[in-house]
This record gives C-alpha cells, structure tokens and sequence, in this order.
C-alpha cells in the first residue's frame, strides 16, 4: 500500500510538472495576442550568474540577459531588460531585433530568442511531466499486477 502512495505521488508530481509547461505555454500564447511588435537595437548583455550548487562553489555564467531600446506605437522610447536569458545571446550591442511588448507595459517585451527560450521551457516541462507520470504509470501497473 504504502508503494502505491508513493508511485502515486509520483505521477501527481509528473502532472504538476505538465501543468507547469502548459501554463507557460498559454501565457506566452495570450501575450503574443495582444503584443504589439516593433523595431528595436540591443544595447547590452548582462551575464546570467548562477550558482552551480553549494554556496562554496564558484559562480558560472549561464547566459544572457539583453537589454533593448525600442519606440512604442504611441512613440514612447523604452529601454528595458529581458526577463529572460539566453545562451547563446540574443545578439550583440547595436543588432537589431524585432521586439514583442505589452501595450499597457511596454518594458515587458520579448525578442525572438528569448520567447525561444521560453517556449523550449515549456516543452521541457511538459516532455519531464510525462516521462514521469509514464514511469510512474508503468510501475503502478507492473506493482498491482
């Protein structure tokens, strides 16, 4: 019984995990929707610093946050950061690239790359989700016989 609970609360945290790519993905969905697109230059590359593990180990660089300037519909000049990395960048200082952003808050805006990184995010987590709600399916089976 107790085997059971257990694969169990695999599989919940395999659905958990699918849940989670889907979300993502249907927020990206909804945003690129009301996205508004326009024109825009990078104008920095900020490192994305983790740390590996342990607080003792070093701090590696994983990739990298674009900053981008670009002018709204309503010709309001924006320069803002990506909430999300890249690696490889997004592209270097001075490139231009197209911009997707928020009407009502333009500093929230993607390039091509990083809602690429977003979206291979959410397959990640869905592609995890069900291997594990599989395995732990499989094994339910297998145990109750």
């Amino acid at each position: 019984m107790e085997a059971k609970l257990i694969i169990g609360g695999v599989a919940i945290l395999g659905l958990v995990f699918a849940a989670i790519g889907a979300a993502i993905m249907m927020s990206q969905a909804r945003f690129r929707r009301r996205a508004s697109i326009a024109p825009g230059v990078i104008t920095g590359l900020r490192p994305a610093r983790v740390r590996s593990g342990a607080a003792t180990e070093p701090i590696s660089q994983r990739g990298w946050y674009p900053t981008v300037r670009f002018a709204t519909a309503g010709g309001q000049y924006v320069e803002a950061e990506s909430r999300l990395a890249t690696n490889p960048p997004a592209g270097q200082p001075g490139q231009q690239v197209s911009v997707r952003y928020d009407p009502a808050n333009p500093a929230r805006f993607t390039t091509a790359a990083t809602a690429r990184t977003a979206g291979y995010a959410a397959v990640a987590f869905i592609g995890l989700g069900g291997l594990v709600f599989a395995a732990a399916a499989i094994v339910l089976l297998a145990v109750t016989g």
